[in-house]
């Protein structure tokens, strides 16, 4: 044999371990005929899954807006092309309009064909007949492939704030819309014999009660462009190929992993258990403690949606840190910072503002209220100086006491001007607006700077309330607080820490948030506290710090001091003879306060200085050898005692510590 004709005989079994070793990568064909919920489902994300596990995607959507059941039967049996069929191949999408049902559907011997109702009447069963019916016996005298699947698009229910028309076909409200969706697509499925029901609509709802809440819909019933549409793909997704989307390594990258965990865990559960909602549990970051700042000076950013504040009392107060970018000349007359007033004739905003008083633009804090009869509209103004806020950081509070009607403004903590009377009625915040921070509602003009624990309070807080919390973060727990953005979790999703679900904000535009905003760190919370030589140290950077000694049981300080170094000492201190005390420490930058580090006084890592102790690892354990027997402490980074140990003589296993740092005889320490 020669070497030509042993290179011919070996080329089909070369090819042939080439598709071996790459795998068999699997095409499906999907057909929706639909409308923009379909569009949101199929035409983003879904592609791309597949790619990520050698699953090439075909997706036709025959378009409508807005299109039910009854108008797409009636467009087969007229033969109407009235649709847009839109088609990805090879991850590209084409437009094709004026289109008549029967040309898609020959267009490919589809492997899945896909039917939903239209939203409104999603959760209304007699709605689908007969045109479910109809339509289906059409699309299979249609159809090219003998073994195509049929399948049911269970939508999903509206935000529950959603203003659309037809959600008053379920007394808005959301479950209600979603359990008559469920009864609705379920009750069809079986009187069709249809198999498959793809559940983006539980999918949805188990998203909901994750830490993004009700926040997956761009308008109250359309999806958002990232974690909605990508929910609903990962759906579709695991119900068409059986693979566990939990796996698939697919997702947008405008999507942080945590905002696509709750996605693939959302859609997971829903394939697995369709009919119920099932808690999606992500676990978030722990807060640092840091006083963290928000960074919108890039161009192109569209700023935070907040949603609609929903609170019905009349007294409100608006709080801020505030840095107006002014080198870039982007900050024009008209800029808004906060608003929710959209129209002019409710609501409030602060902006920037010709101020007749100084002839300069200043922070303007604008609402509008109106007469007892209701006769007459008058948008009241209060000001704050510009320059207190161009190119450096300002705190500012705006308070409406509807009970002493008068508004208050205030300037880092201090009272600075006020408005001593308006008419009593006024309108508050609108129900029906969303609360815009960094832009206007219509996006221009948007806001250039920076911006650090925004509180919106539905009460008057006082001068003193003001002045004692301006510059300290706060726990979130606070009589009266509905929204507060600490940027703690920074994420295009942003946590209202107040009110968790509730009022979260999207940071804009979705699909490249990332690059259009940031966060600094405006004081660092110390970390690494220790004593040893009647020295406590930590680390931090910052301006100063202030060290406090606290009682255990009564809470009260026993002594505070402001130093400007990262250490202290512990000698000649004046404390109450036996007093069981701790210490905690906090940073001052900035003009603010990090959260505090606390240590006990009794805690120094090991008791007596003079011993001879080793820390390693041996596998998983955590390994201590000591010259003697003592005790032994473990801390976290953050300062709090972890773990205390009695140590023996020689070697001593520490076992069950979680992945993560640790301070250990002054050293850091790392646990896989």
């Amino acid at each position: 044999m020669n070497m030509k004709t042993l290179k011919m005989k070996l080329l089909p079994v070369f090819l042939f371990l080439v598709v071996c070793l790459t795998g068999y990568a699997e095409t499906i064909k999907i057909l929706a005929i639909g409308n923009s919920f379909s569009e949101d489902a199929v035409e983003n994300y879904l592609y791309e899954l597949g790619q990520a596990d050698n699953v090439t995607f075909i997706i036709g959507n025959m378009y409508i807006g807005g299109c039910s059941l009854e108008t797409h039967w009636n467009n087969a049996n007229n033969n109407s092309a009235a649709y847009e069929y839109r088609k990805i191949v090879n991850g590209v999408k084409s437009n094709t309009a004026s289109t008549k049902l029967e040309t898609a559907i020959a267009d490919e011997d589809w492997d899945y064909i896909t039917f939903q109702q239209v939203s409104q009447n999603s959760g209304m069963y007699n709605t689908y007949f007969p045109y479910l019916t109809n339509l289906l016996a059409y699309v299979k005298t249609k159809a090219t492939n003998p073994n195509v699947k049929y399948a049911l698009h269970m939508t999903w229910a509206y935000q529950q704030n959603s203003t659309h028309s037809g959600f008053a076909n379920y007394n808005k409200d959301q479950m209600t819309m979603y359990n008559g969706i469920l009864d609705a697509v379920s009750r069809s499925a079986t009187a069709e014999n249809i198999s498959i029901i793809i559940p983006s609509g539980t999918a949805i709802q188990n998203a909901r009660t994750s830490f993004i809440g009700d926040n997956l819909c761009r308008d109250g019933y359309h999806l958002d462009y990232n974690i909605g549409r990508y929910t609903a793909a990962c759906t579709w997704y695991e119900k068409i190929t059986g693979k566990n989307v939990l796996s698939n390594t697919y997702a947008p990258p405008s999507l942080s992993e945590r905002n696509a965990e709750v996605a693939r865990k959302a859609a997971h559960s829903a394939v697995q258990d369709p009919l119920k909602v099932t808690d999606v549990v992500v676990e978030l970051e722990q807060p640092t403690g840091n006083f963290n700042a928000w960074n919108l000076t890039t161009v192109g950013h569209n700023g935070l949606n907040s949603g609609v504040l929903a609170f019905a009392e009349k007294s409100m107060t608006l709080e801020t840190w505030l840095y107006i970018d002014d080198t870039s000349g982007n900050n024009k007359t008209g800029v808004n910072v906060i608003s929710n007033r959209h129209n002019g004739n409710q609501g409030f905003s602060v902006n920037l503002a010709s101020n007749s008083a100084t002839s300069k633009v200043d922070v303007r804090f604008v609402f509008k209220n109106t007469k007892n009869d209701g006769t007459y509209d008058q948008a009241f103004a209060i000001f704050l100086p510009r320059e207190a806020f161009s190119n450096q950081w300002g705190h500012l509070a705006f308070v409406i006491s509807s009970d002493e009607l008068k508004a208050y403004a205030y300037l880092n903590g201090e009272l600075y001007d006020v408005i001593e009377d308006f008419y009593t009625n006024w309108v508050g915040n609108r129900v029906t607006d969303q609360l815009w921070i960094g832009r206007w509602y219509t996006n221009d003009p948007t806001f250039y700077g920076k911006m650090a624990d925004i509180r919106v309070w539905n009460v008057a807080r006082s001068a003193t309330e003001i002045a004692e919390n301006y510059n300290q973060r706060l726990k979130g727990n606070e009589t009266g607080l509905y929204i507060y953005y600490n940027f703690d979790n920074f994420d295009q999703t942003v946590m209202n820490v107040a009110n968790p679900g509730t009022n979260n904000g999207s940071l804009l535009p979705a699909a490249t948030w990332t690059t259009m905003h940031s966060y600094e760190v405006l004081s660092g919370k110390p970390v690494n506290l220790a004593i040893a030589s009647n020295m406590l140290t930590w680390e931090a950077t910052g301006e100063s710090w202030m060290v406090e000694f606290v009682e255990k049981t009564s809470e009260n300080i026993l002594l505070s001091e402001q130093v400007e170094t990262t250490a202290f000492s512990l000698e000649n201190l004046n404390l109450p003879d036996g007093a069981d005390y701790f210490i905690r420490v906090r940073t001052f930058s900035n003009n603010v306060y990090s959260d505090w580090a606390s240590i006990d006084m009794n805690t120094t890592g090991l008791a007596g200085v003079q011993s001879d102790v080793k820390v390693s690892f041996d596998g998983d354990l955590l390994v201590v050898t000591s010259d003697i027997a003592r005790s032994f402490n473990l801390f976290a980074v953050d300062g709090r005692l972890i773990r205390s140990v009695n140590l023996i003589a020689g070697r001593n296993e520490i076992r069950g510590l979680e992945r993560g740092f640790y301070l250990a005889e002054k050293q850091k320490i790392f646990v896989k």
